[in-house]
């Protein structure tokens, strides 16, 4: 799409797809960070026509907001400034296009609330609001910033602001509406991950995107060209800088594995009996492993959520573990049990928890014990 429709020289093309974003962060550790890139990169092909044809423009947008909720800033400024373009811009409306802009608005409403309520409102005991750690101050968020460019915090985050700010400037007399996208999207960002989210690479390579997207749609504007190439070619620095420093990635990930799941799915194939049953107070992780046993022979229980699973539910049953709670789970049980640790748990103090395997170290790194039973069934751990 961006070789084909974006307004950029061959040159600056070649850049943004072999940048970093592209080449791995975006295409490897994929996730929903990959649907930000797709929907932005679509929204900037669909802009210049989006009144005449609004709803691969629209549609464009709605899967921008079905991405991540970091992103629910540049969806709501997008939508705010297409809609109000319909209302006051193009006042000779037919019936016709008047019946579209109050069909789509709610359509968008009804999309919008949907994919919010669960998030915010804790729907299915999944809430955002109660999740995840947040940075605590704004300029520790500008540090990672500049850490994640330039492979450094050190006093590269104030450069990256003051050409953030400057740019705002630029824009100020440029376009308002690219200003208001631009502000409205990063300030967001910037609010969610200093109050209810953390912040890391993934996350912060979307404001990349942001910025293509700015600068895709500023080709199409005809006023003040004269600062154009300047900011240009700063952004184009920043986006090289990014792929060099973030080369170390590629190569870590290269020569080591990020995680041990193979390893230690292979040990339990070939050392533990079929049709036992796995406790482990990491589903997050554990899950990882069960693609890779040979036969699906085995059970794997969470002790937080106290159910068997096959893959991860992300909730808010992660915070405790019972520990007392596999004496009731041994009483029910007729098969052996064993327990994964994602991480260390150091278990050794317990008397019936016998130590048998502890993978490679990695990101993903496990330890098995094999839990006995006692002999008087009334004993509890100690």
């Amino acid at each position: 799409i961006i070789l084909k429709k974006a307004p950029f020289n061959i040159f600056s093309k070649i850049i943004i797809i072999f940048s970093l974003p592209f080449i791995y962060t975006y295409s490897i550790v994929a996730r929903s960070y990959c649907l930000v890139a797709l929907s932005i990169i679509l929204i900037a092909s669909n802009y210049k026509d989006r009144h005449i044809h609004p709803i691969k423009y629209l549609l464009s947008i709605l899967l921008l907001l079905n991405s991540h909720v970091i992103m629910y800033g540049m969806v709501g400024i997008l939508l705010l400034l297409f809609y109000l373009e319909e209302i006051f811009k193009y006042k000779n409306k037919s019936k016709k296009r008047i019946a579209f802009i109050i069909a789509s608005m709610l359509a968008c409403i009804i999309v919008i609330v949907f994919v919010c309520y669960p998030i915010f409102l804790g729907y299915f005991n999944v809430s955002l609001l109660k999740e995840y750690t947040p940075s605590k101050a704004f300029f520790i968020l500008m540090r990672s910033v500049s850490y994640e460019i330039f492979n450094t915090s050190d006093k590269y985050y104030i450069l990256l602001f003051i050409y953030f700010i400057l740019f705002l400037i630029y824009l100020f007399f440029k376009n308002y509406k690219n200003l208001l996208i631009l502000f409205i999207s990063v300030v967001y960002q910037a609010i969610i991950y200093h109050t209810i989210y953390y912040s890391n690479q993934q996350r912060l390579h979307s404001l990349i995107f942001i910025f293509i997207f700015i600068f895709w749609i500023n080709k199409y504007e005809k006023k003040i060209k004269k600062f154009d190439f300047v900011f240009s070619i700063v952004g184009f620095i920043i986006l090289i800088t990014t792929t060099y420093n973030g080369s170390y990635i590629i190569d870590y990930d290269l020569k080591y594995n990020y995680s041990s799941s193979k390893q230690t799915a292979i040990f339990i194939d070939n050392n533990i009996k079929k049709g036992s049953t796995f406790i482990t107070n990491g589903c997050y992780k554990v899950h990882s492993i069960i693609p890779y046993l040979s036969k699906n022979d085995y059970k794997f229980y969470s002790l937080h959520r106290k159910e068997y699973f096959t893959y991860e539910v992300w909730d808010h049953r992660h915070d405790s573990l019972d520990i007392n709670y596999i004496e009731k789970f041994l009483k029910n049980s007729k098969n052996d049990i064993y327990f994964i640790c994602a991480g260390k748990c150091n278990f050794n103090s317990i008397s019936n928890f016998e130590f048998i395997f502890e993978s490679e170290k990695s990101k993903e790194y496990f330890e098995i014990y094999k839990i006995n039973r006692y002999e008087n069934k009334n004993q509890l751990f100690y």
